[in-house]
């Protein structure tokens, strides 16, 4: 009797180590396998100045969205009268395109070795670092205004004058 326990858990024992062998491959193949998209990437085109709901039936009649109320409904629970993100994925490379501001978007192109997700958050921080120099160099031009006129002659400020020779840096200097 106890040879046929011993030898029972001898095989339960192998069949577990094959199996887990096999599940453990067929994991690394999964992973190591090119997904390949079904078709090409659907592309359509939106109306300029679409509205959410518009926008909902455009993609509708384009065949990307089946259910456009829930693309509406969806956009609403997330707070969102705009989107301003659009990603596009190719085969070999992808394009994500966020707004900085009304004036400006940033544009990155990225293939299969970085995920969507690190470059939304990448995006999105440089979004608003370049949003904000972008509003301080607006804010600068709009106090600045006209060129300032020459200093006088051959002066220069008093900060950068401790550095030029006294017969350049003027009688102040």
């Amino acid at each position: 009797m106890k040879i046929g326990i011993e030898r029972l858990l001898r095989f339960a024992f192998g069949a577990l180590v094959a199996g887990m062998t096999v599940f453990c491959g067929a994991f690394a193949w999964y992973a190591m396998t090119d997904i390949q998209p079904a078709s090409l990437p659907l592309q359509f085109d939106l109306k300029a100045g679409s509205g959410l709901r518009a926008a909902a039936s455009q993609m509708q009649r384009a065949g990307v969205l089946t259910h456009p109320e829930r693309f509406v409904a969806m956009a609403r629970l997330l707070g969102e009268p705009e989107f301003t993100m659009l990603f596009h994925q190719g085969i070999k490379e992808s394009i994500h395109v966020a707004a900085v501001d009304e004036d400006a978007i940033l544009l990155a192109t990225f293939d299969s070795r970085t995920t969507v997700g690190m470059v939304r958050l990448f995006a999105k921080e440089a979004g608003a670092a370049i949003g904000a120099i972008l509003a301080e160099a607006r804010e600068r031009s709009a106090r600045v205004g006209a060129l300032e006129g020459p200093r006088g002659p051959m002066t220069a400020a008093p900060r950068f004058a401790r550095g030029l020779p006294r017969s350049l840096s003027g009688p102040s200097g």
